[in-house]
């Protein structure tokens, strides 16, 4: 597996590496950790990857990745982003915000969102003050 973000000090990357090794098949190989190529290469020290496939960017990832050989090559990535959505309009279009008390105002309710190459197969909506089915290991065992 290669990772696109999710690099040092960012709390989701630990979440998705987590997820991806709950059963053992999957090991991180490869990745662009970071914007910053600088802290790339330091997380990818960190994840013990071999430096060859510690990349500045998702883009020379891709590249440099498609050349090998099929044995030799990431066979998928994971892509690691939160979404910043401070006014609540692009949850409040979906129609999954909820108001939070006067502290917090209108938030997204929590949930998980599985999108693949641009279109949302599954979401995963939270209760209120719930964890449960947007857990990793609830969407993963639902896909």
């Amino acid at each position: 597996m290669g990772m696109v973000g999710g690099g040092r000090g960012a709390f989701i990357g630990g979440v998705h590496r987590r997820a991806a090794a709950l059963d053992g098949q999957i090991e991180l190989v490869a990745g662009a950790f970071s914007s910053d190529p600088k802290k790339s290469a330091l997380s990818g020290k960190d994840f013990f990857i071999d430096s060859s496939k510690v990349y500045s960017s998702y883009k020379e990832m891709a590249q440099k990745e498609s050349a090998l050989p099929l044995g030799e090559r990431i066979d998928f990535a994971s892509i690691v982003d939160m979404l910043a959505d401070p006014l609540a309009s692009f949850s409040d279009a979906l129609g999954i915000s909820r108001f939070m008390g006067p502290v917090m105002g209108r938030r997204a309710a929590r949930c998980a969102m599985v999108i693949d190459n641009g279109v949302l197969t599954h979401m995963f909506m939270e209760e209120p003050a719930a964890f449960e089915v947007s857990s990793a290991e609830h969407v993963l065992a639902n896909l």
